[in-house]
């Protein structure tokens, strides 16, 4: 809802570059939160001028480019999907896992890890659920939880419920330098997503830094996800909301060493050939050629 650019661009007669990373209002009235009366009108007004003044856009993913081309009517020649990029060389550092394991005492448990905000769109409960009926099968398995948000009390007490306190950790939030070494210090990542009523447009940077840390993924099918990870290939894609069928993947991968590995390898490449910073940059550099 900022038009600053967009004025300043006009005004200098040079090119503007817009980046679509959420519809705010739509997201606002999805979430139960709707702008109204005037305020709605002034974003409303607002949007539609960046719109019209923009000569390109980019935009996180084929669903996010479906939707600002529907309900907003851009035209969808001006709209590049850039998908979210990450630094494979910060992710593929971390050397202090071990300290990390021994600190929560993880020993030689396997570890599914999850990394994030604690928030209803990212499908903890169901992933306690699915971590559940996992553990029951692989008991020396643990979850670690890796992060902090408004759902955080609500998952605690779902962990107690289950009688799971034991195996499943919470590290609260941890330094950004920190995070290579969580992820060394896992067996499977997840991005447990979960059903959603409206059609899924993000571009997890989760999942990209899962990756480049050469982690097997479990992932919700949801949107992009199900481009980015090729079932079986670089990872596991289950059906969003689906807990028996996210417990039945991680099973399979806590059961199978030798199939992490080839999922995390076979993710690590992919990352760097279609995901890096550097790939990134020179998609990006395109954008603006092409304007200018």
């Amino acid at each position: 809802f900022s038009i600053g650019s967009a004025l300043a661009c006009r005004r200098l007669g040079k090119p503007y570059v817009l980046s679509l990373d959420a519809d705010e209002l739509f997201e606002l009235a999805y979430a139960g939160k709707p702008l109204t009366g005037i305020r709605k009108i002034f974003a409303t007004w607002m949007a539609n001028f960046n719109f019209r003044t923009a000569d390109a856009f980019t935009c996180v993913s084929p669903a996010a480019k479906r939707h600002f081309v529907a309900e907003w009517h851009i035209p969808e020649e001006q709209i590049t999907v850039l998908s979210n990029g990450v630094d494979i060389q910060f992710f593929q550092s971390g050397q202090d896992h071990a300290a990390i394991r021994a600190r929560l005492g993880l020993e030689e448990a396997a570890v599914i890890l999850f990394i994030g905000g604690f928030y209803p769109w990212h499908g903890l409960e169901m992933l306690v659920d699915s971590f559940r009926l996992a553990w029951q099968k692989a008991p020396q398995s643990r979850l670690l939880l890796v992060g902090d948000g408004e759902t955080r009390p609500i998952i605690e007490k779902k962990v107690a419920a289950c009688g799971l306190e034991k195996a499943v950790i919470f590290t609260g939030p941890v330094a950004h330098e920190t995070i290579p070494s969580y992820l060394r210090a896992a067996d499977i990542c997840v991005a447990p997503y979960p059903r959603f009523s409206t059609e899924f447009w993000g571009s997890p940077l989760k999942l990209f830094e899962y990756m480049a840390a050469g982690k097997a993924v479990v992932a919700s099918g949801a949107g992009q996800i199900a481009e980015i990870i090729q079932n079986g290939q670089n990872g596991l894609i289950v059906e969003p909301g689906d807990a028996p069928e996210f417990a039945e993947a991680l099973t399979a991968l806590l059961n199978d060493p030798a199939e992490r590995k080839r999922l995390g390898e076979n993710a690590l490449k992919r990352a760097v050939e279609q995901h890096s910073w550097e790939h990134y940059i020179h998609q990006l550099e395109a954008i603006y050629e092409s304007v200018l």
